[in-house]
């Protein structure tokens, strides 16, 4: 299974917050400045396991999540980067033709994670590492939390550029940033 960004969120923190932040009085380094911020979120996605900002994504898979079960199994992975908002459409190989699943056959769990469940069973799809392709559409907005674990990732990895080296602990994130998006992660309440 693998998956990918197809439209990227609006950061959750923009560069004249971080310019305040940092004491930054210059134009010099916007660039660099936005990569830092880019992956600061993508950090944090990555960290707390959730989609932070709307954003599109695709799905490539060989088979629908957990094979064929029947719905009265409940047993459904979900679809990662949660929350799920929507699906744009799941399609499938069967018999050699793409298909479009017609949304009248599955119903979409819209709580915590967010899953696909199919009304009586998912389609068969051919043996194929692309047989199965779903675009959904998740995210969340940005708590202060995960904004200021932003701002402090940010600032940390402007002013050090390089891993901190305590003794034999290195810090490349700072424990305030974990501290803040411990308490955004998916599945900790």
């Amino acid at each position: 299974m693998e998956y990918h960004v197809v439209t990227e969120p609006t950061e959750p923190i923009d560069l004249t917050l971080v310019k305040t932040h940092c004491h930054i009085d210059h134009d010099v380094e916007d660039d660099y400045l936005s990569l830092l911020i880019s992956a600061a979120r993508k950090y944090a996605e990555n960290y707390c396991q959730l989609s932070i900002g709307e954003q599109t994504l695709v799905l490539t898979a060989s088979e629908f999540p957990n094979g064929m079960r029947r719905p009265a199994e409940k047993i459904y992975r979900y679809l990662p980067q949660p929350p799920l908002i929507s699906v744009d459409f799941v399609k499938y190989y069967s018999n050699s033709v793409l298909t479009t699943w017609d949304s009248s056959e599955y119903r979409l769990d819209l709580s915590m994670p967010g899953n696909i469940v199919p009304v009586n069973c998912f389609p068969s799809v051919d043996c194929r590492p692309d047989a199965v392709q779903i675009q959904w559409v998740a995210g969340k907005t940005a708590s202060e939390n995960i904004k200021l674990a932003c701002l402090i990732m940010v600032s940390h990895w402007y002013t050090t550029r390089e891993p901190i080296v305590t003794g034999t602990i290195v810090a490349k994130v700072p424990w305030s940033a974990h501290a803040l998006l411990d308490r955004e992660k998916w599945g900790s309440y």
